[in-house]
């Protein structure tokens, strides 16, 4: 299983850079009642951060990178590695919010950038975070297009993948916890994007579902971040 889980991470960098904003109103819409019967404590690469996490029964942990580790349900199998993408409804991102300064095709935050989306989620300033969902999610999906079929090449760029954004802020066990949704349609397979993150402090985790599996990362982001505990090993970048 360790060998299938570090075969996944590599694929599903794609989707660590999304970010959210919200507006304030109650439900429930992205998770589920799931009973997190498993404690577990998870580093991150070069043990810079270490991660205790509650998780169902059947779901194990990985390190991705320096910040973002993973959860991996057991129920992913190996066909689902020629279509990268029908594996995200059986892996749940967990990362730092404010991570180093990256940069994914012509779209780029700095820290100070991060910040402010990072507080304009609690404070009402939707609209620079759900800007920044539908750039990098349409890029990432038409480069990933692109790697498909390269004589796609130069109407990718033209797609739009992104659908019925909707935010909550809803209340965790240690404050504020911004949830978003949005759906995505991609090589004809429909699925559900469910990105939270927490006020108190800055982490969060991204799931997907297609309403295929039994239990999928969208069910379990949210009570899986509400119970997060994260220490950090070594200074932030």
């Amino acid at each position: 299983m360790k060998n299938r889980l570090m075969r996944i991470c590599s694929v599903l960098l794609v989707f660590m850079f999304l970010f959210s904003g919200c507006q304030s109103h109650k439900g429930e819409k992205g998770s589920k009642n799931i009973a997190l019967t498993q404690h577990v404590e998870q580093n991150s690469q070069d043990d810079m951060l270490q991660y205790t996490l509650s998780l169902p029964e059947n779901w194990e942990t990985t390190e991705n990178d320096g910040y973002e580790i993973l959860a991996i349900s057991t129920a992913v199998n190996e066909d689902m590695f020629s279509n990268r993408i029908e594996a995200l409804p059986y892996v749940l991102h967990i990362d730092h919010f404010l991570r180093s300064n990256y940069q994914i095709g012509t779209f780029d935050l700095d820290r100070d950038k991060l910040k402010a989306m990072y507080h304009g989620v609690f404070n009402g300033d939707e609209e620079p975070f759900k800007e920044h969902i539908y750039n990098h999610v349409n890029f990432l999906l038409n480069s990933y297009t692109l790697e498909l079929f390269p004589e796609s090449l130069p109407t990718h760029t033209d797609k739009q993948y992104v659908t019925n954004y909707q935010c909550e802020i809803r209340e965790g066990k240690s404050g504020k916890i911004a949830v978003a949704t949005f759906d995505i349609a991609f090589l004809d397979k429909d699925y559900q994007a469910v990105w939270c993150v927490r006020e108190d402090i800055p982490y969060m985790a991204v799931g997907f579902d297609d309403g295929k599996a039994e239990v999928s990362s969208a069910d379990i982001a949210f009570a899986v971040l509400e119970d997060l505990q994260v220490e950090e090993l070594k200074a932030i970048n």
